[in-house]
């Protein structure tokens, strides 16, 4: 016996092409996630090597001694990897800001930033105190 009508199997062309449509939107938005992973990780990188060129700065400038540190501002490139930094740095004196009278305060500032991302500028300081006799 035969049956009437048609018999379905496999796959009509229009099932075909929805299926390759759904597929490659689901891959191109794969693609840009990891293009996008991959920027963000290079960005958290140069964030992290800016943040240690002005540490470096910042240390250096903690163990001279208090007289040595003169008001101004200077400027530094550090290397780290393929890229460098450039740290700016700022020493106050802050003396007059201090409740008492006995001793003196300066304010080192660093800005630092760069890097292969050319990441903007992030703040970091330090309070160096020298007591009073």
């Amino acid at each position: 016996m035969r049956r009437s009508g048609t018999s379905r199997e496999g796959f009509t062309l229009i099932e075909v092409v929805f299926a390759l449509l759904i597929l490659t939107v689901g891959i191109l938005a794969v693609a840009s996630l990891s293009a996008t992973s991959i920027w963000q990780t290079r960005r958290g990188d140069d964030l992290t090597n800016a943040a240690l060129a002005a540490a470096r700065v910042l240390d250096r400038a903690s163990v001279m001694p208090y007289d040595s540190l003169t008001v101004g501002s200077y400027v530094d490139t550090v290397s780290y990897g393929p890229a460098n930094y450039i740290v700016v740095w700022t020493v106050v004196d802050m003396t007059d800001s201090l409740v008492t009278g006995d001793g003196e305060l300066k304010r080192v500032l660093a800005l630092s930033g760069g890097g292969l991302t050319q990441t903007n500028a992030e703040a970091y300081e330090l309070f160096i105190f020298k007591p009073g006799n």
